[in-house]
């Protein structure tokens, strides 16, 4: 994880032109609720655990907001990395979406187009996450099951 800390500072440090982004999603957000779970401790991967969370995105550059929602489920077990911990997966969480929001919402123009920049959000945090647990998924929050969980979100 010290790495994708390391990465974040990078990849905002070598982007010139982009702007200040101020926000933070801390790993107590992600409140897991169990959706399927683990039975079959045969199967390569098993279970599923999901939270659905609303993020403010607010530019000063324009004065207007955006609710960002986005819903992360985990698998509970993987080949790889068998059970995932819950503190694991809420800090690997948090990290990236972090590291995702600030790739985002620094580029120039994100700030006209809020909506967008918030998709595009879901769609690379996704791909972190997956890459770091596989089975990992991003989405627009829509399991009827999952309560919003309401984070401070982000400002640039």
């Amino acid at each position: 994880m010290r790495l994708l800390a390391l990465a974040s500072l990078l990849v905002l440090s070598a982007r010139p032109c982009s702007s200040e982004v101020r926000g933070y999603i801390r790993p107590e957000h992600f409140r897991f609720v169990t959706l399927v779970k683990d039975n079959d401790k045969t199967l390569p991967g098993g279970g599923d655990q999901g939270v659905c969370l609303h993020a403010w995105v607010h530019s000063r550059d324009t004065d207007s907001a955006v609710l960002c929602d986005f819903e992360v489920h985990l698998p509970l077990r993987t080949q790889m990395q068998g059970a995932i911990s819950l503190t694991f997966g809420q800090k690997t969480c948090a990290e990236l979406a972090n590291l995702a929001a600030y790739e985002v919402f620094s580029e120039p123009g994100a700030s006209e187009m809020l909506g967008i920049a918030c998709q595009e959000f879901r769609d690379l945090y996704g791909r972190y996450l997956d890459a770091a647990i596989p089975g990992a998924r991003v989405k627009k929050c829509l399991e009827p099951r999952l309560v919003p969980v309401k984070v401070d979100g982000f400002s640039r």
